[in-house]
């Protein structure tokens, strides 16, 4: 589709130079605050309000060719309204959701790398995938994905052949001066070519502006494309037994839950605690903070062993981070924690310190002879749990708790590399629980469970006796190359750039240990036995015994008898 204007001088389009660079809202690239606004940029903007003004029919073919059905014209100009009213930093097209784009156009981040061509040419293996995974009912590969990436690059190709005509402008006015000619002639063309310019300027701001929008829409649809899904994954809601270890324990008491255990002990409290800290939160006091220590110790000193490197990690990102390993930003709010204290710094609470090892990757590269690497990091975990309403008691289902995480990332050279760090991940998770006593199963999750970043992801769940069923207590996830494709975490082999693959696993969650420890451990004189490895942690304790410390009486004013003490 060409546009043509009083001969081929008018059909130009205005490159970005230095006389143009402060017009950064067309940037197809990334761009930087900037800011003010020249003389230069509102007469722009006037001429190209001018343009929507005068050339209605002209507009309506850009829109019809270009934008229809994908975004509308109308949307770019407001845009163009909204910013020139405004400080002149880049805005974000209006149907952009995404953080990760967003911060693309503000030239924080590459552009996610989604392999669009693979999705062109495979479609039905791709909408098969998406299906299997169960992200969204309403999505359509074809629609969504395949048909707004082609309208991108239909307009990228005719921004280029526009720019292609400027060059051969500005040729022109830069030779008119040696022109033989009368000095009106040279005066009559010289403002024909100016007004070229100007009308072609007018043409690439709208195809620019018209591209933003339909690249956003593009972007944000792409960001729920999950992983490729390992072939041996098994479809549906069921997952496959890869391992049993270990016995259920045989009792020959009552047993019964962590809760009652951990109160009757007096090192656990959850009652008369919400109207101050909210519900699904917890205390533990002297042993059980002691075993929640002993956990945490216990699993560093083996992974030490095995030549972990050890992190500290922030528990505080932003939301970019979040989207780019794998969360889908309608999920936000039902999933994670906002800091509302600065909103537009879009900050969010950590519910894994996995997040915050690819956020210290994120726009760098490694070395290929240093992979390879295997790193672990202690956090706090918060988690909204707003999505269901299953455990509102105990500590299967908390609000924050301590994580020691298992982090790895690999070269994709043979296609292996990445698949043997996962399995080696599992076989120390499963050597951490073996040691503790735990009897448990290992499961390859099925589809439904895999969400979007991971390739396959493995799950083992512990035997609870008090709950009466296995219960999750660790994953291991292998995400191949599909937050590095998304975060620009790459590893260089002799002067070529690649994507890593990024492997995440659980090494202990301290609450759900000690559920587990408690609830399998219980002995008939109301004790629980302590594995012999967490023993010399544990400051010599052999068993866990009720607990004598400072007692503590309600003098609130929801006690039922209205003795309300008064101090003087």
């Amino acid at each position: 589709m060409k546009y043509f204007r009083i001969g081929a001088c008018i059909c130009s389009i205005v490159k970005h130079n230095e006389l143009y660079k402060t017009q950064r809202w067309l940037s197809i690239g990334c761009s930087r605050r900037n800011a003010g606004k020249t003389e230069i940029e509102i007469t722009k903007y006037q001429e190209i309000q001018a343009f929507f003004r005068n050339e209605p029919d002209f507009v309506a073919r850009l829109n019809n060719d270009f934008a229809l059905p994908f975004t509308d014209i109308n949307v770019v100009f407001s845009q163009l309204q909204s910013e020139n009213k405004k400080d002149n930093h880049l805005p974000v097209a209006a149907s952009a959701p995404s953080p990760l784009y967003k911060f693309f156009k503000q030239g924080l981040v590459r552009k996610p790398a989604i392999d669009f061509k693979y999705i062109c040419d495979n479609p039905v293996e791709v909408a098969a995938n998406f299906k299997n995974r169960k992200i969204l009912d309403d999505f359509c590969v074809v629609k969504d994905i395949i048909e707004p990436y082609k309208r991108c690059k239909l307009i990228s190709e005719e921004i280029a052949k526009y720019r292609m005509m400027d060059a051969e402008v500005r040729a022109q006015l830069g030779s008119i001066s040696s022109v033989d000619m009368d000095v009106d002639e040279r005066k009559k063309l010289q403002d024909q070519l100016t007004k070229s310019k100007t009308f072609a300027y007018c043409i690439i701001t709208i195809l620019s502006g018209i591209k933003q929008e339909v690249e956003a829409m593009l972007y944000s649809k792409a960001s729920l494309l999950p992983n490729e899904t390992h072939q041996d994954v098994p479809v549906g809601e069921t997952a496959t037994l890869l391992d049993v270890v270990g016995e259920k324990p045989k009792f020959d008491f009552e047993i019964h839950d962590h809760i009652f255990i951990a109160e009757k002990m007096n090192f656990f409290r959850q009652h008369n605690i919400a109207t101050l800290v909210g519900k699904r939160n917890y205390y533990l006091m002297d042993a059980g903070a002691e075993l929640e220590h002993a956990l945490i110790r216990y699993t560093l000193d083996k992974l030490k062993m095995k030549n972990f490197i050890f992190f500290s990690t922030p528990n505080m990102l932003r939301d970019v981070i979040f989207e780019g390993c794998g969360l889908e930003v309608d999920k936000f709010d039902q999933m994670v924690y906002r800091v509302r204290s600065v909103p537009e710094s879009n900050f969010c609470l950590a519910g894994t310190s996995e997040l915050g090892f690819c956020a210290y990757f994120t726009n760098h590269s490694l070395s290929y002879k240093d992979l390879p690497l295997r790193l672990c990091a202690v956090s706090t975990c918060y988690r909204k749990e707003t999505g269901t309403r299953l455990d509102p008691r105990g500590l299967f289902r908390v609000h924050q708790f301590q994580k020691v995480e298992m982090f790895g990332l690999t070269a994709n050279e043979t296609g292996k590399e990445s698949a043997n760090l996962h399995a080696e991940f599992v076989s120390i998770q499963k050597e951490l629980f073996e040691e503790l006593g735990l009897h448990f199963q290992v499961l390859d999750m099925p589809t439904d469970d895999l969400g979007l970043p991971a390739h396959r992801k493995v799950d083992i769940e512990a035997w609870f006796p008090g709950r009466g069923k296995y219960d999750e207590i660790s994953s291991a996830s292998n995400c191949t190359d599909f937050q590095s494709r998304r975060l620009n975490i790459l590893y260089n082999k002799g002067g070529d750039y690649h994507f890593a693959h990024t492997v995440n696993a659980t090494a202990c969650a301290t609450t759900r240990m000690i559920m587990a420890l408690l609830e399998n451990g219980q002995q008939k004189d109301r004790t629980v036995l302590l594995p012999e490895c967490l023993q010399p942690y544990m400051y010599g304790k052999r068993s866990l015994r009720k607990q004598k410390h400072f007692p503590m009486k309600y003098v609130g004013l929801q006690q039922k008898k209205k003795n309300y003490v008064i101090p003087t």
